[in-house]
């Protein structure tokens, strides 16, 4: 009988490698569209007043991977909150891919 760990690794070496292909969730997409939005902003405002850009909320409609490149092409709903604007609902598109700090926003 193989020990209980060796039996064990390769349920957990599939669950990791399921984690790794699995595409941005609502979170995931919050976060890489507020930093995209504050580094665009902070090219023509400053960082300072770019940094009060945030993204509230993103819902992620649809997402299907990449045929052109890495990542994910997704659809998604979010509300923002700009200076001066106040909050703003809207959609867009968008191709993420997974970096070593987390989902990132592709140019």
């Amino acid at each position: 009988m193989r020990p209980f760990a060796l039996r064990l690794c390769p349920l957990m070496c599939a669950l990791m490698l399921a984690a790794c292909a699995a595409e941005p969730n609502d979170e995931d997409i919050r976060l890489a569209y507020e930093h995209s939005l504050q580094s665009a902003t902070g090219r023509f405002v400053g960082d300072q007043l770019a940094q009060n850009i945030k993204v509230l909320a993103a819902k992620k409609v649809a997402c299907q991977k990449s045929a052109e490149a890495p990542g994910y092409v997704c659809d998604f709903t979010y509300r923002s909150e700009l200076p001066v604007v106040g909050q703003r609902d809207g959609s867009a598109k968008g191709r993420f891919v997974k970096g070593e700090q987390g989902w990132l926003l592709a140019e």
